[in-house]
């Protein structure tokens, strides 16, 4: 059975989200330390909704970065529980302006051809 135009839709807004997470993780980590509840909520807010991101899948790539030696965490008492704040390190500031430098011209190169086939005026703007 062949897959609806909606489901191929999603399919790309995942891969796109998929690709810039954890740019857009790091990026919050340059403005403070935040714990993982936190962080999900402002990059929910900041986003407009586009990135809403929970528990799990904020974990494994908070994960992830902390592996890659980009992030660090601390453990701070809260009542009977501790909770994680996770901190950016200098390694992942600066993966974080490569990644950056990277998204811009990747963005600048589709929004091009799109500007180049008039399907698009050039401001990021079907």
């Amino acid at each position: 059975m062949e897959k609806n135009l909606n489901a191929y839709v999603t399919e790309v807004s995942t891969n796109f989200k998929r690709g810039t997470t954890e740019m857009l993780l790091l990026a919050l980590l340059t403005l403070q330390d935040w714990y993982v509840y936190e962080l999900s909520k402002v990059l929910q807010e900041t986003s407009k909704g586009l990135f809403d991101i929970q528990g799990p899948s904020m974990y494994t790539a908070l994960y992830r970065l902390q592996n890659r030696g980009f992030v660090s965490s601390r453990s701070e008492p809260v009542g009977k529980r501790n909770r994680i704040y996770y901190h950016i390190l200098p390694k992942g500031e600066e993966y974080l302006k490569r990644v950056m430098e990277e998204y811009f011209d990747v963005n600048r190169g589709v929004l091009e051809v799109l500007k180049h086939t008039g399907l698009n005026n050039g401001n990021g703007q079907c």
